[in-house]
C-alpha cells in the first residue's frame, strides 16, 4: 500500500507543472462561463399609472445568448389606490383580463394572484414562447363617472410591435435599446 502511495506521490510531483496548468486553465474556463452567463441576462423595469389609481409595475428578465432571446421571466404588479380598492370589483376585472391576456402561454404556465390585503393583482410567469409588453390599457368610459372603466389587453404574440418571442434574433444591446424606447429602464 505504501509503495502505491509513494508511486502516486512521485507521479504527481513529476507532473506538478502540467497539473497546475490544467487546474488553472479549468478555473479560467469556469470563471469565463460564469461571467458570460451572468452578463447574458437583461433585467428591465417599468413603473407607470395605467390610469389614476392603478399603479403598474413590471419586471421582465430576458436570457439572451448567441444573439437570440432564449427565455423570458416576467412579473406585473398592479396596485389599486384606496378609492378603487373600496369598490372591490376591480380585482375580479383585473384577474379576468390578465388571464385572458396570458392564455396564449397555455394553462398552468402563468399565475394571476389577487392580493386584496396589499391591494394588488400580480401576474407572473416564465416562458420559452414570448411576451407582449405594454399590453394593458385602462380608460374611463365616462367623464362624469370615474368608476366606469374599460380594460383592454393585447396578446397577439405574432403581430404586436411590442412582442418579443423566444428565438428572436437580437443582441442584448439592441434589445436594451428597443425596451428603453418603449419606457423600460434596463440594467
Amino acid at each position: 500500500m505504501k509503495s502505491k502511495l509513494n508511486k502516486l506521490i512521485k507521479l504527481v510531483m513529476e507532473y506538478k507543472k502540467q497539473l497546475a496548468i490544467i487546474i488553472a486553465f479549468t478555473a479560467i474556463i469556469v470563471a469565463i462561463m460564469l461571467l458570460a452567463n451572468a452578463t447574458n441576462t437583461l433585467k428591465c423595469t417599468s413603473n407607470y399609472n395605467l390610469i389614476k389609481g392603478f399603479k403598474n409595475e413590471e419586471v421582465v428578465k430576458f436570457k439572451v445568448s448567441g444573439d437570440k432571446i432564449r427565455k423570458i421571466k416576467y412579473k406585473r404588479t398592479i396596485t389599486l389606490n384606496d378609492y378603487y380598492d373600496s369598490y372591490g370589483t376591480y380585482y375580479d376585472s383585473l384577474d379576468k383580463i390578465l388571464n385572458i391576456g396570458y392564455k396564449y402561454l397555455g394553462k398552468k404556465k402563468y399565475k394571476v394572484i389577487v392580493n386584496k390585503e396589499d391591494k394588488q393583482v400580480i401576474a407572473k410567469f416564465k416562458t420559452k414562447q414570448g411576451i407582449v409588453l405594454n399590453n394593458l390599457t385602462i380608460t374611463g368610459n365616462s367623464k362624469q363617472d370615474d368608476t366606469s372603466l374599460r380594460l383592454d389587453i393585447l396578446n397577439d404574440i405574432d403581430n404586436d410591435k411590442n412582442a418579443y418571442k423566444v428565438g428572436k434574433k437580437i443582441s442584448k444591446k439592441e434589445l436594451r435599446k428597443e425596451l428603453e424606447k418603449i419606457g423600460y429602464d434596463c440594467k
